[in-house]
């Protein structure tokens, strides 16, 4: 509301429908994200992976959370490689989380560590997100290859 009190501030409706347009476009991608991760929530959920994922990993583990928290991490590392980090969250959330609170972590502690592990999403290629985000800033090409100086 203050910016329509100043002149040079003020938007007009041109400027309201292409917020809304850049707005609608800027959420595309999230919006496949978060459809990719529902589609595999529901399968997981159907085929009952989530559980055979909760066992592999128990009985992988010997009963050590460390073991479990370094399995726990190379799946993060693989859906990393595929998916968002929203998504990659979401997976490790529904297959993971179950996992972590029959070692005994408490809930919020679980979902912390699951959130910390998808985190590699940004940095893992093909997605590399944080590539994207930095090249947007420096408005510079995010798969170009630096030249060595």
């Amino acid at each position: 509301m203050t910016a329509a009190l100043r002149k040079h501030s003020r938007v007009n409706a041109r400027q309201i429908i292409e917020g809304m347009k850049s707005g609608a476009l800027l959420a595309l991608p999230i919006s496949a994200a978060c459809g990719a991760a529902g589609i595999i929530v529901g399968v997981v959920g159907q085929t009952g992976i989530g559980l055979q994922f909760t066992q592999f990993v128990t009985a992988l583990s010997g009963g050590y959370l460390f073991t479990a928290l370094l399995l726990i991490s190379l799946v993060a590392l693989i859906l990393g490689m595929g998916l968002p980090v929203t998504a990659a969250y979401i997976v490790l959330a529904v297959i993971a989380v179950p996992l972590l609170g029959d070692f005994g972590l408490p809930l919020l502690t679980s979902h912390l560590i699951i959130f910390w592990l998808s985190q590699t999403s940004n940095v893992t290629p093909p997605i590399a997100l944080a590539a994207f985000a930095g090249a947007g800033v420096a408005n510079a090409n995010p798969t170009a290859i630096p030249a060595l100086s």
